[in-house]
């Protein structure tokens, strides 16, 4: 397995503690948390909770800071100038494994993560000798093309794996630079309604419950403001709910089902709306809030515009890509399963990825479940 990436990867956690040691973060802002995000169809619990604040947050406020690499994103979060972030799995183990001392809490989604891949291509034994772009080494997009390769008899060293950044990848398929990619929504979405590559497989396909995106946060907060940090994460799960009954999620069955409180219907093409993502907006700004309550989302005086509108306030994509994306995506179990962690940490260890990935026990807190569980 290649191991490039070790290097440059430790250097900047390396950095990142020096950096958490010398530089003050100042007094934090009572009920106020800072949270980081990369502009994806997989942050979405923090955009809904962040629009929603009066009915999660119980008086508190978040401020989304957004960021235009992971890189940038983990630097913040381990230096602490944010309090938490969604962000990919395998880069909070390393964080974690590093000394960055992170509690995850909950997952950011489940599935959302297409293989896309030229016109071209109609099987995997395809992509041989050819280019698959991946956004960073440590992800479960890199995870889901060894478990791919393996499972058709081929080797990861088969093909050339590139790291990419997510909004250049559609772009590159169809210029012939790379034959596939696989990264988070809506970049798959977006590719596949700019006709420029299809679906080759879907995450669940090649791995049932694979991890992909996390909620951390760092342990000095939640030491810091216990009550707030209880509230902001069981508002985030409920938010998470929230943007579950409105989405367009495929089920097991091929059948696709728009769930608002104006009905369901079932969707076999997505020819009806959706997104595409870029840059994004800027969600580094802050509302009041007021109180998070337990309430029936079928009766929500949301409407499925309010749904459609919080997606678009933070990611730059077309109502086609938005659809898509969230037909493939779901929101409605964020807990972090032993087993399932237990399996990610294996395969870290597996590829090389990490030395000595976190314990379940010592890594990740379930306490805001325990109601459901």
């Amino acid at each position: 397995m290649k191991r490039w990436f070790r290097v440059s990867t430790i250097f900047f956690l390396v950095i990142s503690l020096i950096l958490s040691a010398c530089v003050g973060q100042g007094p934090r802002e009572e009920n106020v948390i800072r949270v980081g995000y990369l502009p994806i169809t997989h942050a979405a619990p923090l955009y809904f909770s962040k629009e929603f604040e009066e009915e999660f947050l119980n008086g508190g406020r978040i401020e989304l800071v957004r960021f235009g690499s992971w890189i940038e994103l983990m630097d913040a979060l381990n230096t602490g100038r944010i309090d938490g972030a969604s962000v990919l799995f395998e880069l909070a183990m390393k964080a974690r494994e590093k000394g960055i001392d992170l509690k995850a809490v909950a997952l950011g989604h489940r599935d959302g993560n297409a293989i896309v891949v030229g016109h071209d291509i109609d099987d995997v034994s395809d992509l041989k000798g050819e280019t698959v772009a991946i956004p960073h080494t440590l992800s479960a997009h890199n995870i889901l093309l060894d478990d791919m390769l393996q499972q058709a008899g081929l080797n990861y060293e088969d093909v050339n794996v590139v790291e990419m950044p997510p909004p250049e990848m559609p772009s590159a398929l169809s210029e012939g630079r790379i034959s596939s990619y696989i990264v988070a929504e809506p970049f798959g979405a977006l590719g596949v309604t700019l006709d420029t590559g299809h679906v080759l497989f879907q995450s669940n396909e090649i791995r049932a419950n694979s991890l992909c995106c996390v909620l951390v946060l760092r342990s000095d907060f939640m030491e810091e403001q216990p009550e707030f940090a209880d509230t902001f994460v069981k508002g985030y799960i409920e938010a998470g709910k929230k943007a579950e009954s409105f989405h367009v999620h495929e089920h097991g069955d091929g059948s696709s089902v728009h769930n608002s409180h104006h009905g369901s219907y079932v969707q076999e093409t997505v020819a009806q709306e959706g997104a595409s993502p870029d840059e994004g907006t800027d969600g580094a700004d802050v509302s009041e809030g007021s109180n998070v309550e337990s309430s029936n989302l079928a009766n929500s005086s949301s409407t499925q515009w309010d749904i459609k509108e919080t997606h678009m306030n933070y990611l730059n994509i077309t109502e086609e890509a938005l659809a898509l994306s969230l037909n493939w995506i779901s929101y409605a179990d964020l807990q972090i399963k032993e087993e399932e962690y237990e399996f990610l940490r294996q395969r870290v260890v597996e590829m090389g990825l990490s030395d000595n990935p976190p314990l379940y026990e010592d890594f990740v807190d379930q306490s805001f479940f325990e109601e459901e569980m």
